[in-house]
């Protein structure tokens, strides 16, 4: 799936430079506590949904509860992150009716992170050279890529990558 993704990025030019930041702390604990510490920030999507959809008074979005489930390994961790209903409730959206249950589950999205190695491997596979990693050595990385071409020299990426920092 990053593969794809990257290639994706990578066949939009001919010839491109891209800046791609992503999480690379991979203690699950620590992602765990910090994403369950802070629920209001996933589940705000259904505070936006009453305040910007054609959504009746029924919607409350005070039903759902966060839960965030840590998945990986050494080298790639994912966060799911889950809307879990707390009791029925039944509301209008555009004109449809929504019935949810207690117990349901809503997959909101998931969080990446990856060891540097790991996404130089698929930035590599997508035909993207690693040109530099910018960490604030708290978890974020920066990783500055290039679309692999046989006519550019390191001499030319090193310097390239210089001048635009």
């Amino acid at each position: 799936m990053v593969v794809q993704a990257l290639k994706k990025i990578s066949n939009c030019a001919k010839r491109c430079w891209v800046a791609i930041s992503i999480g690379s702390d991979l203690r699950r604990d620590a992602a765990k506590s910090y994403y369950e510490a802070h629920p209001e920030f996933q589940l705000n999507v259904f505070y936006r949904m009453k305040a910007e959809l054609p959504i009746d008074g029924n919607f409350d979005p005070e039903v759902f509860e966060y839960e965030a489930d840590i998945r990986g390994d050494d080298e790639f961790m994912q966060v799911v992150h889950t809307a879990i209903v707390k009791r029925n409730s039944s509301f209008c959206l555009k004109g449809g009716n929504v019935r949810l249950s207690r117990g349901d589950r809503l997959h909101l999205k998931n969080s990446f992170s990856f060891s540097k190695a790991f996404f130089k491997q698929c930035a590599r596979l997508a035909g993207l050279a690693s040109i530099d990693v910018i960490s604030d050595n708290t978890g974020s990385d920066i990783h500055v890529l290039e679309k692999a071409t046989e006519s550019i020299t390191e001499e030319t990426r090193v310097a390239s990558c210089r001048e635009i920092m």
